[in-house]
């Protein structure tokens, strides 16, 4: 109904308009053609007026001829401009109706779901392959293995000796962190906040 609308507002102002001045229907090229010609021919009249004896009675009707003949090309080409807008203005709302159609609508729909259904199946995939992952068992090293009951007690020896020192070596970090954090505050205190140099 709107594309009907604007077809009609586009031929009742084409309608509208023809019968009005001598430059109706020229594209841009045209009237910027007729522009160039009707400033060469009044540049010839002031011409000839400046060798008249009464040069300001004359240059003043020729600019009024001048003035009337470029307002006509003027109007032209602002109706030329309106209709541009109208045509393309039309051209957006197609655009946008071809968008809302029920047939677009749907197949919008449609790519959704398709897509929604896509990545349920790539999450059930890599949830399926996480608990494959965790369901495996752990693959059993030779020559960690512990193949008598005294080299799983020097494994178990080990394995605490390695405790033991992470242990350490992690009290250690969180005493010289809190040393550090005393350091700071301590010397904080001990100076004082200067005050930012007034200019």
């Amino acid at each position: 109904m709107r594309r009907h609308l604007s077809f009609l507002l586009i031929a009742f102002s084409l309608s509208g308009t023809s019968a009005q001045t001598s430059y109706e229907g020229l594209t841009r090229q045209q009237i910027q053609e007729a522009r160039s010609a009707e400033e060469a021919r009044f540049s010839d009249q002031e011409r000839v007026c400046y060798e008249r004896f009464a040069v300001n009675d004359c240059l003043k009707q020729v600019r009024v001829k001048r003035r009337s003949a470029l307002e006509d090309l003027r109007r032209q080409e602002v109706i030329l401009n309106d209709l541009e807008r109208r045509k393309k203005a039309a051209d957006q709302i197609e655009l946008i109706q071809e968008k809302s159609s029920p047939q677009k609508l749907e197949e919008a729909n449609a790519s959704r779901l398709e897509a929604v259904n896509a990545q349920k199946e790539r999450e059930a995939s890599a949830a399926k392959k996480v608990a494959d992952q965790l369901l495996k068992p752990l693959p059993i090293k030779d020559d960690k293995q512990a193949k008598t009951p005294l080299e799983s007690s020097r494994y178990a020896e080990e394995a605490a000796k390695n405790k033991m020192d992470f242990d350490l070596k992690l009290k250690e970090a969180q005493e010289h962190r809190q040393s550090r954090e005393a350091e700071l505050l301590k010397k904080k205190a001990d100076k004082p906040i200067q005050p930012l140099p007034v200019q």
